[in-house]
């Protein structure tokens, strides 16, 4: 008599019916049975001529699907851009206590961490859902080229204007590919690394006073949950303008508080600021005529708290 076996989740099976050839004896698994077409094994005994399992295992019909796991980890790293280039090249160094924040889809903020002496960081572990990812560059650093090339593991992930990520939707499991590069500020379109290589510092020639060029004027936008459950505002900052100077704008989209006009002085280091109250999600534009510039801000409710 063969008694039917139970399987690894706990469900008695059918009693096998005859077949050939019969199950073999293997010396070197200490009496295991093998039937090697339903991948099962037997422990089996003779007494009194009957046959008795004691033990099996089957394969689940749900074996082989992926599920997540709820209580995945979010990560990756934050590096020195040195040249500039958007991509983590051998020899670049990581940048140590950088903040880093996890951010849901209706704008809390879920978990908040700085990164190691590598650079490395570790987020809560979440669920499913869809999340950003916020990185807040240190003083005197912006953030380098995003999306550079095909390889995810390699490039920045941090959107320029905002240090943020796209949303994306995590599995539960394991994401380790939401990084950011950063690069010193230095007046400049395109911010390089510190003392260039082909340029050592003790070489460079000092440019006289009355012949030095002056640096562009630099426009950045981006936007803040000042008011959550209320408003949230555009942030307009503008660099290397002369002290006293006046550049005036508006901030255009689906809804601004007032006509959304702003005027910017440069105070003594050549910097100004401003921000103008937004109450809905959407794109919306930074418009400077007199520097002819039109920068979009995209506020996506990834990141948001409801108004």
């Amino acid at each position: 008599m063969l008694f039917s076996p139970i399987d690894s989740m706990g469900c008695w099976g059918p009693p096998e019916p005859p077949r050939s050839p019969p199950l073999w004896f293997s010396k070197q698994k200490g009496n295991l049975m093998t039937d090697p077409r339903a991948a099962r094994k037997l422990a089996l005994f003779s007494a009194t001529g009957m046959l008795v399992a004691l033990a099996c295992t089957c394969t689940s019909p749900l074996a082989g699907l992926r599920s997540a796991v709820p209580g995945g980890g979010i990560g990756d790293r934050v590096w020195f851009d040195a040249n500039g280039n958007g991509l983590q090249d051998e020899g670049e160094k990581g940048l140590s206590d950088v903040e880093v924040r996890l951010v849901d889809e209706t704008g809390n903020v879920l978990d908040s961490t700085r990164t190691d002496a590598n650079g490395e960081y570790k987020l809560a572990k979440v669920d499913q859902g869809t999340y950003v990812v916020w990185f807040t560059p240190p003083e005197g650093m912006v953030f380098t080229l995003n999306d550079v090339g095909s390889d995810d593991s390699l490039d920045s992930d941090a959107i320029q204007a905002s240090g943020q990520t796209d949303a994306f939707v995590f599995d539960g499991l394991s994401d380790t590919t939401r990084d950011a590069g950063l690069v010193e500020y230095k007046g400049q379109e395109t911010p390089v690394g510190p003392n260039p290589t082909e340029t050592p510092q003790q070489e460079l020639t000092a440019v006289p006073e009355e012949t030095a060029t002056p640096a562009a004027i630099e426009v950045r936008a981006t936007y803040e949950h000042t008011a959550p459950g209320s408003y949230s505002e555009i942030l307009i900052w503008i660099f290397n303008l002369d002290e006293g100077q006046d550049v005036s704008g508006a901030v255009t989209g689906p809804a601004v508080d007032g006509d959304g006009a702003f005027t910017i002085t440069g105070d003594a280091e050549g910097k100004g600021e401003a921000r103008v109250k937004i109450f809905q999600y959407g794109l919306y534009n930074v418009v400077i005529p007199d520097l002819q510039v039109n920068q979009e801000v995209n506020v996506v409710a990834a990141t948001a708290t409801p108004y």
